[in-house]
């Protein structure tokens, strides 16, 4: 058996491609947010800039767009509040890439096995690529102890099929006109997240 656990380009993956999903994404790490915990996003009119507080003032930032992004990439958050401006102006050598999407596609051939991103990867909105990966290498290391490998897509697919598509869910409310967007997050968006996340609280 091989287990093809080599991302979205894999090698041993066969007969599927990512699809791009229409979105183009920044990543960095910056230093002057002054919460300490937990994260905040801001939203304009096809485009998001999120921070993930780490701590000491440091941040991992990530921005993405639709469409066709400017020249440099920072001036598009040039309107939004403070400290997005100062931390996006430290993103000038920031990781770039077009979001893509594959899967779920649990095996290559009979002999083989796929998990995390070579399985799976979807939009980051819901952040659950590296958690599914982790859980995917400890449920099959369990059916291989037990001597059950085939039973690997029945335990995944339910709960990869769940993120899949509340992902996508959750990124066309984000792009809904930007009146319908901040109604629907303002009224609903408290319940969205829990209900979301609901079926990844229990055992994987």
């Amino acid at each position: 058996m091989v287990i093809g656990a080599d991302g979205i380009r894999s090698t041993v993956r066969i007969g599927a491609a990512p699809r791009p999903v229409g979105l183009i994404a920044w990543r960095f790490l910056a230093t002057g947010l002054p919460e300490e915990h937990g994260w905040t996003v801001w939203q304009g009119r096809d485009r998001t800039f999120l921070a993930v507080a780490l701590g000491g003032g440091h941040a991992y930032c990530y921005a993405d767009c639709t469409g066709r992004p400017p020249d440099d990439w920072r001036t598009m958050v040039d309107g939004f509040a403070d400290p997005v401006p100062a931390l996006a102006a430290q993103g000038r050598n920031a990781h770039t890439a077009v979001i893509e999407e594959i899967g779920p596609v649990f095996s290559g051939d009979p002999r083989t096995v796929l998990i995390g991103d070579a399985a799976h990867a979807f939009s980051p909105n819901m952040a659950q690529g590296a958690a599914l990966a982790f859980e995917d290498a400890l449920v099959l290391a369990e059916l291989i102890e037990a001597g059950r490998v085939n039973d690997f897509r029945r335990r995944r697919a339910a709960r990869v099929k769940w993120v899949r598509d509340h992902t996508r869910q959750r990124d066309r409310a984000r792009h809904l006109p930007v009146p319908v967007r901040d109604a629907v997050l303002r009224l609903a968006g408290r319940r969205m997240i829990t209900s979301q996340f609901r079926l990844l609280r229990a055992p994987a």
